[in-house]
């Protein structure tokens, strides 16, 4: 077995000579530290992890690959920092390593929280690395809510394998190998490689209530158009592991061609339970159910959406369960100076806003859970 030994110089003064004498400790010239590097990685692979305690290695064979990078970050909002990318690419980026809460985009970054600071970075490595560097990070997670760990490892993973990206994550917390699901894992105490395979991501089963115009409160923060939703709304909560986490709501679409239409209006995940794919749950779940049903006069409901969110469009048009609506598409402008402050002094072009309109024609609700919107 391969191994890499540390040493450093012990620098004899009183303190030392206490620590010696106290714990009856031997100290010579050198502390020795010896980290077992039995790595082995698979030919093909995108995402890598050494875990394990604290001390047992894993910056030193992090470090192997190359150095982690860290980043300054100026007083402009978060999405107005991530290098040389566009201003569209910029909130693909956030979307994509799980925040979502659009006015946080707009803050500097020491005024997000710890969470939306960590995935914040997370988007930063995104877009200061090459499609052909390794990304490396060291303390993966280590400073974040656990809850806040798995959304963002879960995140950042997909992320990963869908854009054919690779990165090499260091992190004393093993709570988080099945929701990134690596293609290879080492511990160093261990001294053993593990393949994919080994981990896999648990289910998230959301449980889902009809609420009450009230919990708009909690949410209403974290969601990019007005802090007000019409109080004739029909509002719908989702808990994960008994947590809430998710909130939409559902009002009448009124239309002289339509039979029964409704139209699904605001929907927000917290931000410590977004990347999860929660959003994208629970509007789908509540537009199986209006879908599932019928009126008094036997119409079957029909669900419609709007968004102009990166991460909620490329839902609907990946799964195929959604159809592009009439005047899907169509620019528009619901900003009162008509001007985008993500454009800085780079010379991009910012395009107007495009809403996407899209109706739910995927699968139906069962006959009891059409009952949450049509009893």
């Amino acid at each position: 077995m391969s191994e890499i030994k540390l040493e450093v110089p012990i620098h004899h003064d009183e303190y030392t000579a206490h620590v010696s004498q106290m714990f009856d400790f031997e100290m010579g010239d050198k502390s020795i530290t010896v980290v077992k590097n039995n790595l082995e990685l698979p030919e093909n692979w995108q995402l890598g992890v050494i875990y394990g305690p604290s001390g047992a290695g894993k910056s030193t064979l992090l470090g192997k690959f190359g150095k982690p990078q860290e980043y300054e970050w100026d007083e402009r909002g978060i999405v107005s920092n991530l290098g040389n990318v566009s201003p569209s690419e910029a909130t693909r980026l956030l979307s994509a390593v799980g925040l979502s809460s659009v006015p946080s985009w707009t803050r500097p970054f020491h005024c997000l929280s710890v969470g939306e600071q960590f995935r914040a970075k997370l988007a930063r490595l995104l877009a200061e690395t090459t499609e052909d560097d390794i990304i490396l990070i060291d303390e993966f997670t280590s400073v974040v809510d656990r809850n806040v760990a798995k959304a963002a490892s879960y995140a950042f993973a997909k992320y990963i394998r869908r854009t054919g990206r690779r990165a090499i994550l260091a992190t004393c917390h093993s709570d988080i190998l099945e929701w990134l699901e690596p293609d290879w894992g080492y511990n160093p105490i261990e001294g053993v490689t593990h393949h994919s395979g080994r981990w896999k991501r648990p289910p998230i089963e959301l449980k889902i209530f009809r609420g009450k115009y009230q919990a708009w409160e909690l949410f209403a923060p974290h969601h990019y158009l007005t802090a007000t939703i019409n109080k004739s709304a029909r509002v719908y909560l989702a808990y994960w592991k008994d947590t809430l986490v998710g909130f939409t709501c559902v009002l009448r679409f009124p239309h002289g061609h339509i039979k029964n239409g409704w139209r699904l209006s605001r929907s927000v995940v917290l931000p410590d339970y977004q990347g999860l794919g929660i959003g994208a749950k629970l509007t789908d779940f509540i537009a199986s159910c209006i879908t599932s049903g019928k009126d008094k006069d036997g119409n079957y409901g029909r669900c419609y959406a709007r968004t102009t969110h990166p991460a909620m469009i490329a839902h609907r048009l990946k799964t195929g369960w959604w159809r592009e609506a009439a005047g899907s598409r169509r620019a528009g402008n619901e900003s009162k100076t008509g001007s985008s402050s993500m454009a800085g002094n780079k010379g991009w072009s910012v395009d107007s806003k495009v809403r996407y309109s899209f109706e739910y024609t995927g699968p139906k609700a069962t006959e009891e859970h059409a009952k949450l919107f049509w009893e």
